[in-house]
């Protein structure tokens, strides 16, 4: 919403006996003196359009006025002027300043001059009380002191996308879905894995406690039929494949039989593994095992990827790690049992121990890696035990599993040249959804978005909304950008 509005005066008084005015502005021609500053505009890489200038539409004592103007798409920013004073001696001061202000001539509703937002009025349901749309809430707080009763009203936003969802378990909604299942030689098992679409719930896990959380025994999946798919693409053709093939044909063709002629033993270990809603049979839903719960949708796509991104990097407490090709991160967790305290090395002197959250305390975790044509750089390598809860994101660089990671929520790997790797010998666990959205459509042959390569150990992914709620509790993704008092 753009915040319009005018500083028609301003008047600088010290104050004492006698109290005199010192200075007065009226902004003609100038800002005499005022410096436009600003705080939080960032939306990704760029910045918010603002600007404060000297405006004679709306002149109040004087011929003209201070305008403020501030497009505030990221629901954060704050504009002011600012001015050095100098004293004539030292010794306490009190300094008393009165202006006019002048808002928008739009009709704005008391919420809104607070929030910078519409009401939330278009949702279905509208928002309420019990019920957000938009991820914007007023929270109001009564104190009593000695009879006296004050209200304060704040704003607080969730640095998430309204109506953020992932249609499947395990989501490819780039531009390439290139999926590679490693198999011994012909007719030789395949790698251990299992991707389910059900949505898996642990009655067992509270918001107060961890430990029932990582133990794969308390989850099961919903009864009733899949409203998840197990794998999603996006609709359309893979631009770099001949003949044309699209994202979800290029996506079953990895759990099919790997050689013309061969029997379907491989196939139906492959197929057998993965469940998930039948798009096929869509209405009334069902259940299916295999190709039918493969299916394109254009619920999670590269535009959603990237107002996802764009959402989280706007806010100013998200804290990118960076991992470089001459220093790649790499997570090590503990050898004797998993930890969500593990250590954070790059090769180049770094060695610092990173928070990868718990149920009770989700984090998020970014990582930004650079960019690779090459497809071998792994922006994120991890070792040994580990265990999270929030979101992960590795962006511009693969994410590669070599030791035992149990995630409870989301895991996006996106970006350039990137993929998500689940290595020989390694144990992947992960409720919630995982997403490899590559965001270049000609990365040579031979890389894959999702490499399922664990002969030795498993990769099991299970669609779990319980624990992609996670997210909404994650400190970091929410901020206190405005405050009144009210009358009682």
């Amino acid at each position: 919403m753009r915040l319009p509005g005018a500083l028609l005066a301003a008047c600088l008084a010290a104050c004492g006996p006698p109290q005199e005015r010192s200075a007065f502005f009226s902004f003609e021609g100038s800002l005499q003196g005022w410096v436009p500053q600003a705080l939080d505009l960032r939306i990704g890489d760029q910045q918010e359009a603002w600007s404060i200038t000297s405006d004679p539409t709306a002149p109040f004592d004087g011929a003209s006025s201070a305008r403020f103007f501030l497009e505030n798409v990221n629901g954060a920013g704050k504009i002011w002027l600012e001015r050095t004073f100098t004293l004539p001696s030292s010794g306490r001061r009190r300094a008393h300043i009165d202006f006019a202000a002048l808002g928008s001539s739009d009709a704005v509703t008391p919420d809104s001059l607070i929030t910078g937002v519409a009401v939330d009025n278009a949702g279905a349901p509208p928002g309420s009380p019990s019920h957000d749309n938009n991820g914007i809430l007023i929270l109001t707080a009564t104190g009593t002191f000695r009879g006296a009763q004050k209200r304060i009203q704040v704003v607080m936003r969730r640095h998430l996308p309204p109506g953020l969802s992932f249609p499947a378990a395990v989501n490819e909604p780039g531009v390439q879905s290139d999926t590679y299942v490693v198999c011994t030689a012909v007719e030789g098992p395949c790698a251990n894995f299992e991707i389910d679409g059900r949505d898996y719930s642990c009655s067992a896990c509270t918001p107060d406690a961890d430990a029932a959380w990582y133990k794969t025994a308390n989850w099961s999946a919903a009864s009733g039929p899949a409203l998840k798919l197990g794998i999603a693409t996006q609709p359309g053709d893979q631009q770099d494949l001949s003949p044309a093939t699209t994202y979800k044909q290029n996506v079953e063709n990895a759990f099919k039989s790997v050689c013309p002629g061969c029997t379907s033993a491989q196939a139906l270990q492959k197929e057998g593994a993965i469940t998930g809603k039948d798009q096929a049979t869509p209405d009334p839903p069902a259940t299916a095992t295999g190709l039918d719960a493969i299916g394109a949708t254009n619920a999670l796509n590269p535009t959603t990827m990237q107002n996802l991104l764009k959402t989280l990097t706007s806010n100013p407490k998200t804290q990118v790690l960076q991992s470089t090709l001459a220093c790649p991160m790499q997570i090590n967790g503990d050898v004797g049992g998993p930890t969500s305290t593990p250590t954070l090395t790059n090769g180049c002197g770094m060695n610092q121990t990173i928070d990868l959250g718990t149920p009770t305390n989700p984090q998020l975790v970014y990582f930004r890696g650079d960019l690779d044509p090459t497809s071998n750089f792994a922006g994120l390598t991890i070792n040994n035990q580990i265990q999270g809860a929030g979101i992960l994101i590795v962006e511009d660089g693969d994410i590669k599993v070599l030791g035992n990671l149990n995630w409870q929520g989301l895991v996006i790997v996106t970006g350039q040249y990137v993929g998500a790797g689940f290595m020989d010998g390694s144990t992947t666990n992960i409720n919630g959804a995982l997403v490899s959205n590559e965001t270049v459509w000609n990365e040579q042959p031979g890389f894959s978005e999702l490499h399922l390569g664990t002969m030795l150990g498993s990769a099991t992914f299970h669609y779990s909304q319980q624990a992609l709620d996670l997210m909404n509790r994650i400190r970091k993704i929410h901020t206190l950008y405005g405050w009144r008092t009210v009358s009682n």
